[in-house]
């Protein structure tokens, strides 16, 4: 499989040219199903930047992307919050802190795709989200108006062997399926994109496949598998 993403990427570049929150009431819903919007651009993953939160840095772990696109926070981890845009992450280029609002502005990325919401969002109700993601989509804007975003749903969960940090599985990821179809709303409103990235990491039971968790069993961090899946499914979808 990793032969066939880089293989991808590679293709893509040559022809396109480049946590633990008590979960709150959750509301009803019939149909989880979420679309992925077109792309107005072509998409090139080497010019792409990462924001988010431990998953996002594991991309770098694993060797998938290089450090310099992957922004997070100091301890490779970042929450979703009403103030996002105002905390603080390590620019990979100088190794030093500030704020995603001052990277957005210094950096200007291509592409900036966030990732947030595993850590933050069982906290949040519909406004506390809407709030969050429009704030920082607004400030990006403000920071560098050529920056194209996408918008990556938050991943499922599935039961920890070890080192758990949810109680209730079904609960969780029914609360991210809702929190998802909000991020599909607040992107289509904004005109950018959204990966359903969750598409491909779901079994038939609603949860993270068994396949794609990492060795430590904790239920919500993605292997190199996992992750391959996932860009594999950008490269095949933001365009």
């Amino acid at each position: 499989m990793l032969k066939r993403l880089f293989v991808c990427f590679f293709l893509a570049s040559a022809f396109l040219c480049g946590c633990a929150s008590p979960v709150s009431s959750v509301e009803a819903t019939t149909d989880t199903t979420v679309k992925s919007t077109t792309f107005p651009a072509p998409f090139s993953l080497e010019d792409a930047v990462f924001l988010g939160d431990s998953n996002i840095a594991h991309l770098s772990s694993y060797g998938l992307l290089p450090e310099e696109q992957i922004w997070t926070g100091s301890q490779r981890y970042l929450t979703l919050e009403p103030d996002v845009c105002h905390k603080y992450i390590v620019y990979p280029d100088t190794g030093t802190e500030m704020t995603v609002c001052d990277a957005v502005s210094l950096k200007k990325p291509k592409f900036l795709v966030i990732t947030l919401g595993t850590d933050g969002a069982l906290g949040l109700d519909r406004e506390g989200v809407r709030l969050s993601y429009v704030s920082l989509i607004e400030s990006i804007r403000n920071a560098s108006s050529d920056t194209k975003i996408l918008i990556q749903s938050i991943f499922p969960i599935r039961p920890a062997i070890l080192n758990g940090r949810f109680d209730s599985v079904d609960a969780v990821n029914q609360k991210f399926d809702l929190v998802n179809l909000w991020l599909a709303e607040i992107a289509d409103e904004y005109g950018i994109v959204y990966l359903d990235t969750r598409s491909v990491l779901t079994d038939k039971h609603g949860m993270l496949r068994e396949e794609y968790n990492t060795d430590h069993l904790d239920g919500y961090h993605l292997n190199r598998a996992g992750l391959e899946a996932v860009l594999e499914y950008i490269l095949e979808n933001a365009k």
